[in-house]
């Protein structure tokens, strides 16, 4: 797990993507970050999706932290995506992943955010996995 995190910090903290400058000084380090956080695969999951289901807190952290220096207006869409997108907090609860669920919940997750398959609540989901 240490090398997930340290591959993922290099990645997020490199000369080519420094997050660290302002919007307004470079806008490239914005647009790659932008890219490299918010980007899906072919399973329409984000880094923050695929941390999530895996239980990966640190990483969870790690992007939290680039997401709101970066671009903190799309943290929402992250978070609480629509469109049948499965919320990472849904992920997390599948996985019994709790300090990454409370990780999400301090972000903001929508409890009340449906499961587009399943139609169940975070809630809901839970308990119908008898987690406790």
């Amino acid at each position: 797990m240490a090398g997930h995190i340290t591959v993922t910090s290099v990645i997020i903290n490199s000369d080519s993507i420094n997050f660290k400058f302002s919007i307004n000084s470079n806008c490239i380090p914005f647009y790659i970050v932008h890219c490299f956080c918010f980007r899906r695969n072919n399973m329409n999951k984000t880094p923050l999706h695929l941390a999530a289901e895996n239980g990966h807190k640190s990483i969870v952290q790690l992007l939290f932290r680039a997401i709101t220096e970066i671009s903190p207006d799309n943290l929402n869409e992250i978070v609480n995506p629509t469109g049948g997108t499965i919320p990472p907090i849904h992920l997390a609860i599948n996985g019994n992943h709790l300090s990454v669920v409370e990780i999400l919940l301090k972000q903001n997750a929508e409890i009340s955010l449906k499961h587009p398959t399943t139609h169940l609540t975070p809630l809901d989901s839970a308990i119908s996995q008898n987690h406790k």
